[in-house]
């Protein structure tokens, strides 16, 4: 196993990086035909770990495929590589997500969208070399930001309203600390009957 930072192979004359992307497409030594998936789920979360694998990728001759070169790109940042990583095995540890905080997406979005890149390789071969590269997109879904306007004091038995300022969710529930139902708009409004301090809790969600 070993880490590297590079792109393609020395003896391929047609590779490099098209509009910020990886590219590689020599076929000296044999065939290849990579393919990645997700392993044990369809739904990736934003900061909980998921795997990919390129088992499914393919060479002729069998065989020859040596590393799994592989790329994650911010498309909205005008395809910027994000991580990068080389395996000799097809299975990509465990990785996390992490959204940026420079250029975070609008708050009414519920996912964003990356390109991973997994370029295959062999080994030199007395032609030269072999490589290819298989591109799709990934979509991982946002941590819901639960925030409000907090409402220092209001008089009892007035309504009051609790503007909603969260991102990334598609469902709110508000408890109003006094044992009342909890309710499920996007702003939070309720009227106290009693005085006395309250703790009002917005709990944010998106399927």
């Amino acid at each position: 196993l070993f880490i590297a930072n590079t792109y393609g192979q020395e003896n391929c004359d047609n590779f490099g990086i098209v509009n910020g992307v990886p590219f590689c497409q020599c076929t000296e030594c044999g065939d290849l035909e990579p393919e990645w998936e997700t392993v044990g789920t369809t739904s990736i979360c934003e900061g909980e770990p998921f795997q990919l694998t390129g088992e499914s990728s393919s060479s002729n001759p069998p065989g020859i495929i040596e590393d799994y070169h592989w790329y994650f790109i911010d498309i909205t940042s005008g395809n910027e590589i994000i991580d990068e990583f080389t395996f000799t095995t097809p299975v990509l540890p465990p990785y996390i997500y992490e959204l940026e905080s420079e250029n975070p997406p609008p708050c009414d979005a519920t996912s964003v969208f990356i390109s991973v890149v997994l370029i295959i390789t062999t080994e030199n071969c007395a032609e030269g070399e072999s490589c290819r590269r298989a591109l799709k997109d990934l979509e991982i879904l946002l941590e819901p930001r639960a925030d409000f306007v907090p409402v220092p004091q209001q008089c009892e038995n007035t309504s009051v309203t609790f503007s909603n300022e969260s991102c990334y969710a598609e469902n709110y529930t508000w408890d109003f600390g006094d044992g009342s139902p909890a309710t499920t708009t996007v702003d939070g409004v309720h009227t106290y009957q009693n005085p006395g301090t309250y703790t009002v809790t917005l709990t944010a969600s998106n399927n």
